[in-house]
C-alpha cells in the first residue's frame, strides 16, 4: 500500500505543492485547509504521517498536535513554521511533534525527514504465524524455508501481512500492485492463485483467505459466512 501523507496548512498553495511532490514520490497526499478539515480526513481514511502547519485559523496546529496526542493518535507529526525561535519549536516539540521545519524548506529535505519518522514506527520485518517478510531485503521465508517470489507477489503478500489480519478489498490490492490499474480483470486473481501456490500449498496450515465479493486476508481472521467453502 502507498505511504498516505496528509498536509495541513492554510497556504493552499504551498499544500498544493507539496502534494504534488509527494505524489511524483508515488505517495498519497491529501491536504486540508484546517484542523477541522483534517479531523474529517482522518475520519474518512488512515494516514501514515502528517505535514502540520503551526499558523492556522480557529484552532493553531501546537494545539491540534496536542489534541491529537491526547486522543491516543500516534501517528507522526512534522511541524511547518515560519517562526524560527526556539520556544516556538519547543512548543511544537512538547506538543507531540515528531519533528520541525522552518519555512521556506526544501522539499527533498521534508520528504527525508518523512521517511525517517516513518522508519520508527514501521517494522522491516513483517510477520504473520510463521510467515516473516523481510521489506527491506524481501526475503520472505516460512517455517524458516526461503521462499522465492516475483515481484507482483510481494506486493501482493507485504500488503495482506502489514493489514493483517484485516480483510484487504480487490480495489486496494490492485492499487498496491499496479496502481489501481490492473493489465485485467483476472491478474490479481491468478497473482493470487499463484502466491498460493508457494506460501500455502506445500504447508498444512493455510494462511491466506477469500472473502467472496470483498478481497482477501492473511492470518487468524474468522472467515466471512459469505466465503465459507471459497477459502481457497
Amino acid at each position: 500500500m502507498a505511504i498516505r501523507i496528509l498536509i495541513v496548512d492554510d497556504d493552499t498553495d504551498l499544500a498544493e505543492n507539496i502534494a504534488d511532490w509527494c505524489e511524483d514520490r508515488g505517495w498519497e497526499a491529501r491536504t486540508a485547509d484546517s484542523a477541522k478539515a483534517a479531523d474529517a480526513a482522518m475520519a474518512e481514511q488512515r494516514f501514515d504521517a502528517m505535514v502540520l502547519d503551526v499558523t492556522m485559523p480557529w484552532e493553531d496546529g501546537v494545539s491540534f498536535c496536542r489534541r491529537l496526542r491526547e486522543a491516543g493518535c500516534a501517528m507522526p507529526v512534522i511541524m511547518l513554521t515560519a517562526n524560527s525561535k526556539t520556544d516556538e519549536k519547543l512548543a511544537g516539540l512538547m506538543s507531540g511533534a515528531d519533528d520541525y521545519m522552518t519555512k521556506p524548506f526544501s522539499l527533498r529535505e521534508l520528504g527525508a525527514r518523512i521517511e525517517t519518522v516513518l522508519r520508527r514506527i514501521r517494522p522491516t520485518v513483517l510477520r504473520v504465524e510463521d510467515l516473516e517478510f523481510d521489506t527491506e531485503s524481501m526475503r520472505v521465508t516460512r517455517a524458516g524455508n526461503s521462499i522465492e517470489l516475483k515481484i507482483t507477489g510481494l506486493r501482493i503478500l507485504r500488503e495482506l501481512m502489514k493489514r493483517s489480519p484485516e480483510v484487504v478489498e480487490r480495489a486496494d490490492l490492485e492499487k498496491a500492485v499496479w496502481g489501481g490499474e490492473p493489465p485485467d480483470s483476472d491478474s490479481l486473481r491468478a497473482n493470487i492463485y499463484l502466491l498460493r501456490q508457494q506460501i500455502d500449498r506445500p504447508y498444512r496450515r493455510q494462511l491466506i483467505r477469500t472473502h467472496t465479493g470483498i478481497g482477501w486476508s492473511i492470518g487468524q481472521t474468522p472467515p466471512d459466512p459469505a466465503s465459507k467453502g471459497n477459502e481457497r
